[in-house]
């Protein structure tokens, strides 16, 4: 009977000893290197709407392109009349759209575009600076 409380006071000392030593100091992971990406990292176009008229159409421009996007909604109703000037000149498009059409633009030229179709009418004014789009 003392041998079993003696294996049983040894084994309860040998618990506590473990229990309260305070545990081996552990290094930090090293961090992984950073290995070349296989692909280019990709960006959503980004695409601003600057003309929006319910009924007749909008104006989009497409900054990673600079280009600028037309759109009709009056696709079999007569389409949408675009008058675009550059620099007080008028830029060489056709006059009536009846689809999605896209026009390059140039930085640093003022650009006002005028849409109209039936009594409704709208205008803007913009400009593309290095990527960035100014709004009058």
């Amino acid at each position: 009977m003392n041998k079993i409380f003696s294996v049983l006071a040894v084994t309860m000392v040998f618990l506590i000893s473990c229990s309260t030593k305070t545990p081996p100091e552990t290094s930090p992971r090293p961090k992984p290197p950073d290995l070349p990406r296989t692909s280019p990292e990709t960006r959503p176009h980004d695409i601003e709407q600057i003309l929006y008229i319910p009924g007749v159409g909008k104006v989009e421009v497409e900054l990673m392109t600079n280009e600028l996007i037309l759109t009709t909604f009056r696709k079999g109703h007569g389409g949408m009349r675009i008058n675009l000037f550059s620099d007080y000149t008028r830029v060489p498009i056709q006059s009536y759209i009846y689809d999605v059409i896209r026009v390059p633009l140039d930085d640093f030229k003022i650009y006002v575009i005028t849409i109209t179709a039936d009594n409704k009418v709208g205008t803007v004014t913009f400009q593309l600076k290095e990527g960035k789009l100014y709004i009058w």
